[in-house]
């Protein structure tokens, strides 16, 4: 009796933990691909319609190079919505203080392009990578832009 309680406690576990791990994923969020095919991700149990690409991006990473310190820098990161309804960016989130950035605030239609624009103060010598994350209101469209270069006197 007792071992038999301990073995379903065992598998119990194991199910649970599964579980969970399969909906905290490192790439949560991110639609896998399969040749540009419509998916179905499972998560938390419920099967969810998924469409790869629904963000279409120019480039998610730009590198300036060397800029001089104290003059800031900016670049436009462009990409499209390739959703069937109209995506809203609901959180473009810089990783620190030293970068700001303007998006649209009004929805972006299915099949236009838009831009958000990323600008580094270049305080700080060195080199620097600087991340931004971008939240939308449609499920699995959601990117992570990196801003990259060395401050030089």
């Amino acid at each position: 009796m007792r071992r038999s309680a301990l073995m379903f406690l065992s598998v119990a576990f194991i199910a649970f933990t599964g579980m969970a791990f399969s909906i905290i994923q490192p790439n949560a969020g991110a639609c896998p691909k399969q040749d540009g095919a419509s998916l179905e991700v499972v998560l938390a149990g419920n099967h969810v319609p998924c469409s790869p690409d629904l963000m279409e991006w120019e480039g998610l990473e730009y590198d300036f190079g060397s800029i001089k310190q104290g003059e800031p820098v900016s670049h436009t990161f462009r990409f499209r919505n390739n959703s069937a309804e109209p995506l809203i960016l609901t959180k473009v989130k810089p990783g620190c203080g030293c970068t700001a950035t303007d998006y649209p605030k009004e929805p972006v239609q299915p099949g236009e392009w838009a831009t958000i624009k990323a600008t580094y103060n270049a305080k700080a010598l060195g080199r620097f990578r600087k991340s931004i994350a971008v939240n939308t209101d449609v499920a699995y469209a959601e990117a992570t832009l990196f801003i990259t270069g060395e401050v030089v006197n």
